[in-house]
């Protein structure tokens, strides 16, 4: 999957999304038998703002659109062209590590980035009796 967006509800209480994002963040350390790491980020922009190109990131990217809105561009496949998604207020993105992207901003904008990374568990010893 190279990035989707989903629409969760109308109003955006940060309780609410911050719930909906604990439940994917579980969700993906219970499949890859991880423990998540997520360091969140809230990122504030104005018009005309852009990223630094195209790039990637190492962590699994959530993204929650509070304000505004972000227009993103991601290669699914680094041989084809990019597929536009613009994310408003309401929105979730979900950008897998590694997947190019490029980012701008068309009005004033905040969103939450919750920057997924993975740890394998440890494997717990035994218990013996002593």
């Amino acid at each position: 999957m190279a990035g989707s967006a989903a629409r969760v509800g109308g109003a955006c209480p940060c309780a609410r999304w911050s719930h909906q994002a604990a439940i994917v963040v579980g969700r993906a350390a219970a499949r890859f038998r991880t423990r998540a790491r997520t360091p969140l980020t809230a990122e504030v922009s104005q018009a005309g703002d852009a990223s630094l190109g195209r790039h990637d990131e190492d962590w699994d990217g959530i993204i929650v659109q509070l304000e505004g809105a972000k227009r993103w561009r991601v290669w699914a496949d680094p041989e084809d062209g990019p597929t536009e998604i613009v994310t408003r207020v309401g929105d979730m993105l979900v950008l897998p590590r590694g997947v190019p992207h490029d980012v701008d901003t068309p009005g004033r904008s905040l969103h939450l980035a919750f920057a997924v990374t993975h740890q394998r568990r440890p494997v717990e010893p035994p218990l013996t009796r002593m």
